[in-house]
């Protein structure tokens, strides 16, 4: 190894791997060392992401949850250890029309690693719009939604990743696990759906005139009267007027006071309740959160089990992820940087579709290409395209692979 040369270090290894695993990939991750990660082709992994993620489509370091490239053999590539270029031969599914505005948050203010509800509810609504859209692109490439229990079906798959269709009949009762999958996903949903009223309504009542709104009536010394009833008021009785004049402005300092009292209080328990979600020890009572839970309408045996355990743990994996829709009509998740028109291809043998980006560099002095532009790619990142998952493409006829060279 040329441990003087980093470069080259980290690219010898990453080609002797890749040949045996095209997997490899998956670990070439952002972000990347500012000293080191910005000289090394982009689909060599220099290993500093803190943390180093398990890829999204393993359940572990060991073991793939799809095979969405087929049997594991024959990677047709080869590396241009000059150029720092991996020549790979792979299956385009297509290019991306439309990137996603929503992803699930961690929840900060938890003590627990959880996903924000919130967040997670804003997804699904995305993924309902996402898949609709695919349908009026190409059907045989969209999720199924011909009715709405496999439209509930494509939400479920797209907005973990596909991880707990795949985990539920394998760890739980089979016989019930998509069942259980659906009562789970609908309850986090349907909690999701309960916080972003609450916030909403929160929001309203935490300014001045959201408190006004909320009354539902208006101050009689809001609206102004008539010009021509003030006149003949000011002229008939100028006592009289005054005496309004100031009960209306007693009034409004009246209810100012009132309202800003109000505000104070509602940001003082919303900053109460915030810190203690963050710091105060956690302690369960069975009996009591039992019954908060039926009133907001939830079921607490699910929000107890491993089942909702293993679901909301799927969900918090997939975070800062974005949806994406092809031009084919597939829809799925990519990494946070994914830009529409980058492609989504499946390189046979790989277990799951990778992001790539069009690039155009200048050749490199003394190789065939040294006097004319090169269309290359860069490497993005780890994609989960529904449909694609199961070799689909590279089984498929009609799925011509293309030679795509990632720099």
């Amino acid at each position: 190894m040329e441990i003087d040369n980093p470069k080259d270090t980290f690219t010898n290894f990453a080609a002797t791997v890749i040949r045996s695993n095209v997997d490899v990939l998956l670990f070439s991750q952002t972000p990347k060392s500012p000293t080191l990660g910005r000289k090394l082709p982009s689909w060599v992994p220099d290993w500093s992401a803190d943390p180093l993620q398990t890829p999204y489509g393993y359940s572990d370091l060991a073991t793939p949850v799809f095979s969405a490239g087929g049997p594991r053999a024959g990677h047709n590539m080869a590396v241009d250890a000059m150029r720092g270029a991996l020549r790979v031969v792979a299956v385009p599914v297509g290019r991306v029309a439309r990137v996603g505005a929503r992803s699930i948050r961690p929840d900060e203010n938890s003590t627990l690693e959880s996903a924000e509800y919130m967040s997670v509810r804003y997804l699904f609504e995305e993924v309902g719009e996402f898949v609709e859209m695919a349908a009026e692109i190409d059907r045989a490439h969209a999720p199924d939604i011909s009715d709405e229990q496999r439209r509930l079906e494509s939400i479920i798959r797209i907005s973990d990743g596909g991880l707990s269709m795949r985990q539920f009949p394998v760890q739980f009762d089979s016989t019930t696990a998509y069942a259980v999958l659906k009562d789970v996903h609908e309850n986090v949903s349907r909690w999701g759906r309960r916080l972003i009223d609450v916030s909403a309504q929160t929001q309203s009542m935490s300014s001045f005139t959201g408190v006004a709104r909320s009354t539902g009536i208006m101050p009689w010394y809001w609206t102004p009267a008539s010009e021509v009833d003030v006149t003949r008021l000011c002229a008939i009785d100028p006592v009289a007027a005054i005496k309004i004049w100031a009960e209306g402005l007693c009034s409004l300092v009246s209810d100012v006071w009132w309202v800003v009292w109000y505000v104070a209080k509602i940001r003082l328990l919303t900053t109460m309740l915030r810190i203690r979600r963050r710091w105060v020890r956690i302690g369960v009572h069975d009996s009591d959160h039992n019954e908060a839970l039926r009133n907001v309408g939830l079921k607490s045996e699910l929000i107890w089990s491993q089942e909702w355990e293993l679901y909301t743990s799927n969900l918090l994996k997939n975070a800062n992820r974005k949806l994406f829709l092809t031009d084919t009509g597939y829809v799925g998740l990519g990494p946070c940087n994914m830009e529409e028109n980058d492609i989504i291809v499946v390189i046979p043998g790989g277990s799951v579709p990778h992001v790539l980006r069009h690039h155009t560099m200048q050749g490199t002095p003394g190789d065939c290409y040294s006097d004319e532009m090169v269309s290359s790619w860069l490497y993005v990142g780890e994609a989960y395209c529904d449909g694609a998952m199961d070799g689909e493409l590279v089984a498929g006829e009609g799925n011509e692979p293309r030679n795509f060279e990632i720099v």
